[in-house]
């Protein structure tokens, strides 16, 4: 689940060297929801682009660049069209990938939450999901995703393994939450009783 989809890229040029005519570049400045950026281009010729630099990104993933591979995939999907949901969810979903690689997992989630608005059977955004759900200790969210895996794959390894292993995590976490409750309403009760020369016991 750490290794990106094979759609995701961007060409960059490098110093002295000419950017590739018709290459999309990406800037900071890129928003990955707009439909835009086609400059009229036919429909097939933003789908061939915004397939260019998924791999572009990917090949910067792969080298450990996520800052370069995460702004590729960011300008494949200004160019793509809503229209080709398939390639739009791989784009968000190895833009997650870049995300997690700066562990700013809070940014995988929100990808990939939109990789499964594409493509609600995208099991590996998922996964990518329910890893980074974990990472920020959402340990019900990671459980519930990776639910969804096994309703989609049930032979998903990866998957069957976590379902065995959050709820006791889950049941854990759930009653170290309800003591550090307890402990708060019986110091509130005791900061209002302290007047009256009472408390709780």
């Amino acid at each position: 689940a750490g290794e990106s989809d094979s759609e995701e890229p961007k060409f960059t040029a490098s110093k002295g060297e000419a950017t590739p005519r018709g290459a999309a570049v990406a800037t900071a400045t890129d928003e990955d929801e707009s439909d835009c950026d086609s400059d009229g281009l036919p429909e097939q010729e933003r789908v061939e682009r915004a397939t260019m630099l998924k791999e572009e990104g990917n090949r910067h993933f792969k080298a450990g660049e996520a800052e370069t591979a995460i702004l590729q995939y960011r300008a494949g999907l200004r160019i793509c069209p809503k229209s080709e949901p398939v390639l739009r969810a791989a784009l968000y979903s190895n833009l997650a990938a870049g995300y997690v690689m700066q562990d700013d997992h809070e940014k995988s989630v929100d990808a990939c939450t939109k990789a499964v608005k594409y493509n609600e059977r995208y099991t590996r955004a998922y996964i990518r999901r329910a890893a980074s759900h974990e990472k920020l200790d959402n340990l019900e969210k990671a459980l519930a995703d990776y639910q969804k895996v096994l309703e989609l794959d049930q032979r998903n390894g990866v998957a069957i393994e976590a379902v065995q292993r959050l709820p006791p995590l889950i049941h854990e976490q759930q009653e170290k939450m309800k003591a550090e409750m307890l402990g708060k309403l019986k110091d509130l009760g005791n900061a209002v009783l302290k007047p009256f020369g009472l408390s709780t016991t």
